[in-house]
C-alpha cells in the first residue's frame, strides 16, 4: 500500500500556512528587537549643568557626554551622569592657638567638579553626585583635609593676634586646600571664614581684661588731668599773688592811702555822683575828704 501524492491545492494550503508562520516569527523578532532596543535606550539627553561618563560594558571609554542629545548602543553602553554645578558646603572646625587656646571656625566654601576630568573622577572615586554620594564625598575627602590644614595653620598665631590675622589664616588654608583638591578633580570657587572666635569662657576673660585695661587707662588719664589742673591753679595763684604784689608796690609808690582814696573818688564820680565834702556826724558836720590836703 503506497502513499498518495498531495494534491495541488493541498500544496498551496501548506505553503500558505508555512508563510503565515514565518511572518509571525519575523514580526515577533522585529517586535522583540524593537522592544529590546527601546527599553535599552539608544539615545538620551544630558541636562545642562551635568556631564556624562560613557561606559562600554562597564568600562570608562574616555568619552565625555556634554549637555544635549546623544546616542548609545543599547545594553552595551551606559552613561553615568555627574553634576558639575557649583556646590555649597560648610565645615565647623575646632583648632588651637600658640597658647593652646581653643578657637572655633565655621568655614564656607563653594566648589565644583572639573568637567573635563569627570571620567577620571568616576573611575577613581566612583562619584555620581547623588545626595548620599555628595555627603560621603565631602565627609571623606574635603572635611578631614580642611580640619588638618586649619589645625596646622592656627598654632602659628597667639591668642592676642589671631583674630586680627583671620584673613591671613584663610589665605594660607585656601591655598593648601586648592592644591590638595585638584588631585580629586575639585575646583574651589570661594572660601571664607564665616565665624572665627574663642570659646565663650575665654571671650569673657578677654572682655574682662579689656575692661580692666580701659579703667586703668581712664585712671591714668584722671591722674594726669588732676595734676595738670592743680598745676594750673598753682600757676594762677602765683600769677594773682604777683599781680597783687605789683599793685601794692604801685600803690605805695603813688602815695599809699591817698592813692587809694583818689581811686575811690574816681570810681564815685564815674558812677555819676558828686563826692561829698562833709558828712553829718551827730550834731556836727565833719569833713568827708580833704581834697586840698590830698592834692598838696
Amino acid at each position: 500500500m503506497g502513499f498518495d501524492s498531495p494534491l495541488p491545492h493541498q500544496n498551496k494550503d501548506v505553503n500558505y500556512l508555512l508563510s503565515k508562520e514565518i511572518n509571525k516569527i519575523k514580526w515577533g523578532i522585529i517586535a522583540f528587537t524593537t522592544f529590546f532596543v527601546l527599553v535599552g535606550g539608544p539615545f538620551g539627553t544630558m541636562k545642562a549643568g551635568n556631564r556624562g561618563v560613557h561606559l562600554r560594558f562597564g568600562a570608562v571609554t574616555g568619552r565625555i557626554i556634554n549637555p544635549g542629545f546623544y546616542w548609545k548602543i543599547p545594553h552595551v553602553d551606559k552613561i553615568a551622569t555627574i553634576n558639575v554645578q557649583q556646590s555649597k558646603h560648610q565645615v565647623e572646625v575646632s583648632c588651637y592657638t600658640d597658647g593652646t587656646q581653643t578657637i572655633n571656625a565655621l568655614i564656607a566654601l563653594n566648589y565644583h567638579f572639573d568637567s573635563l576630568r569627570v571620567g577620571l573622577l568616576y573611575e577613581e572615586i566612583g562619584y555620581t553626585r547623588t545626595s548620599r554620594d555628595e555627603s560621603s564625598y565631602q565627609s571623606k575627602v574635603i572635611d578631614p583635609k580642611l580640619e588638618d590644614l586649619m589645625k596646622a595653620a592656627t598654632p602659628a598665631y597667639d591668642a592676642d593676634n589671631i583674630i586680627g590675622k583671620r584673613d591671613e589664616v584663610r589665605d594660607i588654608v585656601r591655598a593648601s586646600l586648592t592644591t590638595y583638591l585638584k588631585d580629586y578633580y575639585i575646583i574651589i570657587d570661594s572660601f571664607s571664614l564665616v565665624n572665627f572666635q574663642f570659646l565663650p569662657e575665654y571671650e569673657a576673660a578677654i572682655e574682662s581684661k579689656r575692661t580692666a585695661y580701659q579703667k586703668s587707662e581712664e585712671a591714668k588719664f584722671d591722674l594726669v588731668r588732676i595734676s595738670t589742673e592743680a598745676e594750673q591753679r598753682v600757676a594762677q595763684a602765683k600769677g594773682e599773688a604777683e599781680a597783687i604784689r605789683i599793685q601794692v608796690e604801685s600803690i605805695n609808690q603813688a602815695g599809699g592811702e591817698h592813692y587809694v582814696t583818689l581811686q575811690a573818688i574816681k570810681a564815685w564820680e564815674e558812677g555819676g555822683s558828686q563826692v561829698p565834702t562833709v558828712v553829718m556826724g551827730g550834731n556836727s558836720m565833719v569833713p568827708f575828704v580833704d581834697i586840698a590836703a590830698m592834692t598838696k
